[in-house]
Order: structure tokens, then C-alpha cells, then sequence
């Protein structure tokens, strides 16, 4: 049944093009994004061992690894204003299709925390944050 689902949700053509958005618009201003890439992905393994652990999305040091990669992709230091910013700009990831598509992707998979939930999972410590 998840299989079936997450079939669905990788052939919804509005989600794909709301990915797509997405991605293009997240790029302004980055001059490497592959040290991007790296860099969120890190921080994404240290959210993953929390949310395998059960622990709600919260401010700490992994969110703190998240910000600093994205400042330091954009040439920008991190502030209140400036993770204000990354949380409006970082909005679309927090898609409802998108964390079921991760979720199923960990039922399939057997993964405790995969990669795309530990990412929505600092997304959502972020957007606690500036809340």
C-alpha cells in the first residue's frame, strides 16, 4: 500500500512542478551549491539521530549547522532577520505531499529517519524558532 502511494505522489505533476518552483527559487544568490548540498546534508544526519530518537523538531545545534550552511551559501550571517528570511524562502519544502512522500519513503525503506524527514525536520525546528 505505501509503495502504491508513493507511486502516486512521484507521478502528481502539481507537486513536481511545485518541487521544481522550488528548487529554482532556492538558488538565487548561491555560488556553490554542492557545498550547500554537504552542508545541509550533515546537519540533516545530526536532525536524523534526533528524530529517529523520537525528539520534536526544537532550536539546537543542528538547526544552528542548517542556518550556517545556508548563510554562508548566500555570503550572509545569521540573525533573527536572516533566518526569518530562510524560513519564508524554505516554506515550499514544508509541503503536506512532500512529508508524506518522505514518510512513506521511510515505511518502504525501513529507515528510521530518512534524509527528507530530517530535513522537514529542521525546517520545522526553524519555523518553531522564528515563530
Amino acid at each position: 500500500m505505501a509503495y502504491a502511494e508513493l507511486v502516486l505522489l512521484a507521478a502528481d505533476a502539481r507537486l513536481a512542478f511545485d518541487l521544481k518552483a522550488s528548487t529554482l527559487a532556492g538558488q538565487d544568490g548561491i555560488a556553490d551549491l554542492g557545498a550547500l548540498h554537504a552542508e545541509v546534508g550533515e546537519a540533516c544526519v545530526l536532525a536524523g539521530a534526533l528524530l529517529a530518537a523520537g525528539a520534536r523538531p526544537a532550536p539546537g545545534p543542528e538547526l544552528d549547522r542548517f542556518v550556517a550552511a545556508h548563510a554562508s551559501a548566500l555570503g550572509a550571517a545569521d540573525s533573527p532577520s536572516f533566518r526569518r528570511a530562510l524560513n519564508h524562502r524554505t516554506a515550499p519544502d514544508r509541503n503536506p505531499r512532500l512529508r508524506r512522500y518522505w514518510h512513506l519513503t521511510g515505511e518502504i525503506t525501513g529507515e528510521a529517519a530518512p534524509m527528507g524527514l530530517a530535513h522537514t525536520w529542521l525546517l520545522d525546528a526553524l519555523n518553531t524558532s522564528v515563530a
